[in-house]
């Protein structure tokens, strides 16, 4: 009987509301003030009051738990408007049940007829996305995959990338996989655009425990795409589950990786011993954590990233591209047309600096994760940028200080500053 009453009243507003005699007289105030999740409605839900913000026609908030029960939930409302619809459905305040496992519309009609539309988007747990991860057996190892599955929670916030299927999982890192808080690196079944990133299988999940502000990679990615470089991977904050236990915090990223939707570079042909033009991608890294690598002439360590494995003669042409570029700039060719520049690509190399100059990325002064890649025929360029987490002020040895300048010292950079 109730909704048969609110249906009448509904017409007859539309109705006067056509009466131009009128229009004066009625208001066109369509607002949503205030919407909530109660307890004494939702018990399962909620143990307080569940407030939610309302930002232009978007109503957020976060219920808390990371389950997933949204579904049948009464929702607490006021409104400058008459009347409140849900798919035509008049909703009463306090009373009416509605499914949140999605974005569910209310609409707000005036006394003058006239509505607004406000998307409410119930998330869960701290309203960020949500990765759920199961394994077979236990992730303890840097070096063995374990089989596994994963399923995506955009949380309201994304609806492209919800992979839920089989994976491979297994550790990664140097110095941080043996902190308590472990970074992994995963292997989708199938490609998926996580979250919005690029098509891959290959995705990293940063756990960022060395930085309490779990910010500086994150920041130093942002500032990689600001400067338009080349590739910067893409990233996005998520919350970890594996095995029912909540990991915490982390970023999953695009690992670095030559390919077509990450860096789109013609990778050299290993196959030809006389592909003296074509491009890979190497890692400044005194670990020297590969399978090929080098020293330049000035004990600069370099492992090949792609192609990783390759002929002699193959990586010798790496190998006398880059001594030429080096021996240029510890020579003082700083002629732009024959000295160091004809091969190295002076704009991003200055970005790829700012960058980690701003940052005082304590890690980029030559010693590791400092990536330099050449396209097929081109010059000698810096990133893609990685591995902010040693970076403004938060270490204990090296850059301690972020004040003042923390690369012009380190290889390479010491003469290039000196460039007029």
């Amino acid at each position: 009987m109730k909704t048969i009453l609110y249906a009448l009243c509904v017409m007859a507003l539309f109705c006067t509301a056509c009466n131009k005699d009128q229009d004066v007289s009625l208001s066109g105030d369509h607002e949503l003030l205030t919407f909530s999740f109660q307890p004494d409605t939702n018990s399962e839900l909620v143990a307080t009051d569940l407030v939610c913000d309302i930002s232009d026609s978007v109503v957020s908030g976060a219920q808390g738990t990371a389950n997933n029960a949204r579904g049948a939930l009464v929702a607490t409302f006021t409104t400058s408007g008459v009347v409140v619809l849900v798919n035509g459905v008049p909703q009463v305040s306090g009373e009416t049940v509605n499914d949140f496992s999605g974005p569910v519309t209310y609409t707000v009609i005036a006394r003058n007829g006239s509505s607004r539309d406000y998307a409410v988007k119930l998330k869960a747990f701290t309203g960020i996305p949500i990765l759920y991860i199961t394994t077979e057996s236990p992730v303890d190892s840097k070096d063995v995959y374990v089989n596994g599955s994963l399923k995506v929670d955009g949380n309201m916030e994304f609806s492209e990338g919800l992979y839920d299927g089989a994976i491979q999982i297994k550790g990664r890192g140097n110095s941080t996989w043996f902190q308590p808080k472990k970074p992994y690196k995963i292997k989708l079944a199938s490609k998926s655009k996580l979250l919005g990133m690029s098509s891959d299988k290959e995705w990293v999940l940063l756990a960022n425990y060395l930085d309490k502000s779990l910010l500086r990679n994150k920041v130093g990615f942002e500032l990689g795409k600001r400067f338009n470089m080349t590739y910067t991977p893409k990233s996005r904050f998520v919350e970890v589950f594996l095995n029912g236990s909540y990991l915490g915090n982390y970023l999953l990223l695009e690992n670095i990786k030559v390919s077509s939707e990450r860096l789109n570079i013609n990778q050299m042909d290993v196959a030809n011993p006389n592909d003296s033009l074509g491009g890979f991608l190497t890692q400044v890294d005194a670990r020297l954590d590969g399978t090929t690598w080098f020293t330049s002439y000035r004990d600069v360590p370099f492992v090949m990233q792609t192609p990783d494995v390759l002929p002699e003669r193959n990586l010798q042409y790496i190998k006398n591209f880059i001594n030429k570029i080096e021996a240029k700039i510890y020579s003082y060719q700083f002629n732009p047309v024959t000295g160091y520049a004809a091969d190295l690509d002076i704009d991003k190399f200055v970005d790829w600096y700012l960058i980690n100059e701003v940052m005082a990325t304590n890690d980029a002064c030559f010693y590791s994760s400092v990536y330099m890649f050449r396209d097929r025929g081109g010059k000698l360029t810096m990133g893609p940028l990685w591995d902010f987490d040693l970076s403004s002020g938060n270490v204990n040895y090296g850059h301690v200080n972020p004040e003042g300048w923390a690369l012009n010292t380190s290889a390479w950079m010491f003469m290039l500053v000196r460039d007029p």
